[in-house]
């Protein structure tokens, strides 16, 4: 069964781990997918191994100018936007550290995280 056939989708963090997975996944099930990273080189290589049912996107979530893009050259590549999987994560050593709890965390963390 296909359920997403026909659909297209964002994929936020999509080149590597979890969302290059998740693009997989979209793929396998019918649907289109816009592989967004913020490493457009990694994004890329998996967009040209899924083929014509993937567009790879440099973008970098934490740029509203970036995601702006993102939407708009997914939905002029594919003519659509159906879902988003946001899995985009800020994954440097220093930056989690500082990633404590929701009681202790520093503001500044706590806004860049979300």
């Amino acid at each position: 069964m296909r359920g997403l056939s026909g659909k297209v989708a964002i994929v936020t963090g999509g080149a590597s781990g979890i969302g290059a997975a998740a693009c997989r996944r979209f793929v396998e099930e019918g649907a289109k997918v816009a592989v967004g990273d913020l490493d457009g080189a990694r994004a890329a290589a998996l967009a040209n191994d899924l083929g014509g049912a993937a567009l790879a996107v440099q973008f970098d979530a934490g740029d509203v100018g970036s995601v702006e893009r993102l939407v708009a050259d997914t939905v002029k590549h594919f003519g659509r936007l159906d879902c988003l999987f946001n899995n985009a994560a800020i994954m440097g050593p220093d930056f989690i550290r500082r990633d404590t709890n929701p009681v202790d965390i520093d503001f500044e963390v706590w806004d860049r995280t979300f």
